[in-house]
């Protein structure tokens, strides 16, 4: 037992052995004895080979409560990286069971001078302040968006683990990533029909409901490209709908783009961007949001308010790749989806928690032609 336990629980001995003092004596009379007892059942070390038991009777405050900056850990065994209230970053306050996600989606955290120091949210949405202000505002609104937008793009100086309003499609649960999701729960909430809350009446996210349906193909400039030479290839949407209508309502879209095959070398995605192109989705929208992560291969765009009716082949984004000296082979490009939460490509209609299904991928082929003279 480590002496931050030991102590403890000497502390707590040294308390029940002081509260009978305190309150009452034993009391007996004529054929009735009420003696002072104590449950001993479970307590102690128990050891047998190679195994070791520690056990506690009596554990009914065990947790964590937290109220502004004040923070209660109760029961005998206190467990996880913020045990003794110490941390690194704040992951170690917010993530104890080592998920990834923060385990409280309504508590903001931050480690200052190696303590976890917690505040309640007032609203999931809450990441921060205006102008790129860590601190909670108790407001979601714009700041809160573009949070979310600047963490996508590996730009964010704030806590990451504080950064994730929820999942994607309007799930109330935090996912673990800062992405489009959290945007559009921001967004959501500050237009006032977000479902998701804190307090006693935590709110409940809808199931997705399916609206459309795309087909998500990659296409390259040319086939055959040598070592050395830039290749580009642009995303493109053909939108599908129920009743064979060939048109979807689409507010905002998520896309993960990866490379497998060849026998040596690799393509280098150094660039990504939204072209002007009259079949953009978003074409002529005023009010249209971007982000790009070139060393995660991800972008995003969509509407800070209402959506546009995409029929047809609908242009997306191009990805622009150095193709190494020592590239050989045949090389594929392709849209990752349904994949890990972090390589969502994903499509969202009018609502948050309207999704556009992705029914399949057609990827791009290159072969490398040759090496350079």
């Amino acid at each position: 037992m480590t002496d931050h336990l030991c102590k403890h629980a000497v502390g707590v001995a040294s308390m029940v052995l002081l509260m009978p003092s305190a309150f009452a004596f034993a009391q007996s009379g004529g054929t009735f004895d009420l003696s002072w007892n104590t449950i001993d059942g479970g307590g102690g070390t128990s050891t047998g080979g190679t195994f070791t038991l520690n056990g506690t009777a009596g554990q009914s405050d065990a947790g964590t409560l937290g109220g502004g900056t004040f923070i209660l850990r109760g029961g005998y065994w206190v467990t996880g990286p913020s045990a003794s209230n110490t941390c690194a970053t704040a992951a170690d306050c917010a993530d104890l069971d080592g998920g990834g996600a923060t385990d409280d989606v309504c508590t903001w955290w931050e480690c200052v001078d190696s303590t976890c120091v917690s505040v309640a949210k007032a609203h999931p949405s809450d990441m921060g302040g205006a102008l790129g202000d860590c601190a909670l505002d108790t407001f979601c609104n714009l700041a809160d968006a573009l949070h979310a937008l600047t963490c996508f793009a590996g730009n964010n100086s704030c806590d990451t683990i504080n950064i994730d309003a929820g999942g994607a499609l309007g799930a109330c649960a935090p996912d673990g990533f800062c992405n489009l999701a959290d945007a559009l729960h921001a967004l959501t909430c500050f237009a006032g029909n977000n479902t998701c809350a804190c307090g006693p009446s935590p709110g409940i996210a809808p199931e997705p409901n399916v609206v459309g349906a795309v087909s998500l193909t990659a296409v390259a400039d040319r086939s055959d490209v040598r070592p050395g030479e830039e290749l580009t290839v642009r995303i493109y949407a053909d939108v599908q709908s129920p009743e064979r209508k060939r048109w979807v309502n689409v507010r905002a879209y998520q896309l993960n783009v990866g490379i497998s095959g060849g026998r040596g070398g690799s393509l280098e995605l150094v660039n990504i961007e939204i072209e002007e192109r009259k079949d953009f989705v978003f074409g002529g929208a005023a009010d249209a949001f971007n982000a790009f992560n070139v060393e995660t291969g991800q972008m995003l765009s969509g509407l800070y308010d209402g959506h546009v009716e995409a029929t047809g082949r609908v242009y997306l984004a191009t990805f622009t790749y150095r193709v190494s000296n020592d590239a050989r082979g045949t090389f594929v490009i392709d849209v990752i989806h349904d994949a890990t939460p972090q390589s969502q490509t994903f499509l969202v209609g009018p609502s948050q928690t309207d999704e556009i299904e992705v029914e399949q991928t057609t990827p791009a082929v290159v072969r490398i032609a040759s090496r350079p003279k």
